[in-house]
């Protein structure tokens, strides 16, 4: 070890030369850096094993992966991670985060918690294992500049790293290094597990919710009669429409049979549950009520924010025999998407003049909407 410590304080000091005159410095790597004689070292190059590696298939992953982090950004914060992983590995003989390929060595960077230095090695002085170990607490990195690891590799050349122990010593530091071992590797699986079925374990949490959610309101609303028990045809065909601007899904159902108005109820739902998340993770809805909207002097209304629902509903009965037919004028304010703008600019919203044609019969004991043909949609110039 103290061999070897001689050899990185040469790489070291060779940094803060380099640093002093490029300002700048690129990741270490396990074979771009040469010691030659007369004290010399010889610096490759970054590019030239970028080329390497993609030209090589044989190239050897490990050369770069093992002292590099990839989440670090800057390059002093690299620089101390490689020197620091270097040191790692000659007082333990080992390296913190090493796997089969270069994604489960990055699985291991992001999640598992290091072993201090002392529990592999029992005869590294716990003063230098605690410092090491504190650079990895809580998995962040915590960089340490270089002339601070050059004061910390002359203390330790000079003072000696090691310190001699019992036997009996030497034996409870490998027994808690066996418990510590097992330990950080559960809980390692536990968040590779996690992370990599999370979003499947949370879709399918999702889908159950939601099933639950449609079957309890299927049967609630199967038993319960109609909200529209007793009202006339046209207070019917009213009651359609005003539900609409209430995202009241439950209502407009009750409204209707064989799949009448089926795209206008999926619209509704769709916007209710959507209004709903966007409430439970931000606190504020994007939809602004055509009613409101209209009240208010119908202002601008910046993206993602939107106007929906229904206005200057005109309903006229055209038919009574044979069969009640009814026609309802209205304007309909629905979002719409703009594909030539971006992200939340997307989100616009626009008018219609709509005219359906609704047609109506005895069902049990309700006047229901068995039929809607739209007869026209014709969008509204703002």
């Amino acid at each position: 070890i103290a061999k070897a410590l001689k050899y990185l304080k040469k790489l070291i000091n060779a940094l803060i030369t380099l640093k002093q005159q490029i300002n700048d410095l690129p990741p270490i790597q396990l074979d771009n850096i040469y010691f030659l004689e007369n004290d010399k070292m010889l610096f490759l190059p970054t590019n030239v094993f970028e080329k390497i590696k993609n030209i090589d298939n044989n190239y050897n992953y490990k050369n770069y992966s093992l002292i590099n982090n990839p989440y670090l950004s800057k390059n002093s914060e690299k620089i101390s991670y490689n020197i620091l992983i270097i040191i790692y590995r000659l007082l333990t003989g080992e390296f913190p985060f090493d796997d089969k390929n270069e994604d489960e060595i990055y699985n291991k960077i992001r999640n598992l918690k290091i072993v201090p230095p002392k529990l592999i090695n029992p005869e590294i002085k716990s003063e230098a294992s605690n410092y090491i170990f504190s650079l990895f607490k809580n998995n962040k990195f915590k960089p340490a500049q270089l002339p601070k690891w050059q004061q910390f590799i002359e203390k330790w050349i000079k003072e000696d790293i090691t310190e001699k122990i019992t036997l009996n010593e030497k034996e409870k530091y490998n027994e808690e290094y066996k418990k510590i071992k097992e330990t950080t590797e559960k809980k390692f699986k536990k968040k590779i597990f996690w992370e990599k079925n999370r979003n499947k374990i949370l879709l399918i949490s999702i889908i159950t919710i939601l099933s639950g959610f449609f079957t309890f309101y299927f049967f609630k609303n199967y038993f319960k009669p109609r909200v529209i028990k007793g009202f006339s045809p046209k207070k019917v065909v009213e009651t359609f429409y005003l539900s609409i601007n209430k995202l009241d899904h439950i209502t407009m159902q009750d409204c209707v049979i064989k799949k009448a108005g089926n795209s206008d109820i999926s619209e509704v739902l769709s916007l209710y549950i959507n209004q709903k998340q966007s409430i439970a993770y931000t606190g504020k809805s994007n939809l602004i009520t055509a009613e409101e909207w209209d009240k208010n002097g119908r202002p601008d209304i910046n993206p993602p924010s939107y106007v929906y629902g229904i206005l200057n509903l005109n309903i006229k009965e055209e038919s009574s025999e044979p069969e009640i037919i009814y026609t309802a004028t209205y304007e309909k304010w629905e979002p719409v998407i703009d594909e030539t703008e971006k992200d939340e600019k997307r989100v616009q919203f626009q008018g219609f003049e709509v005219e359906d044609k609704l047609f109506l019969t005895k069902y049990k004991k309700y006047w229901v909407i068995y039929k809607i043909d739209r007869i026209k949609k014709n969008k509204i110039t703002k």
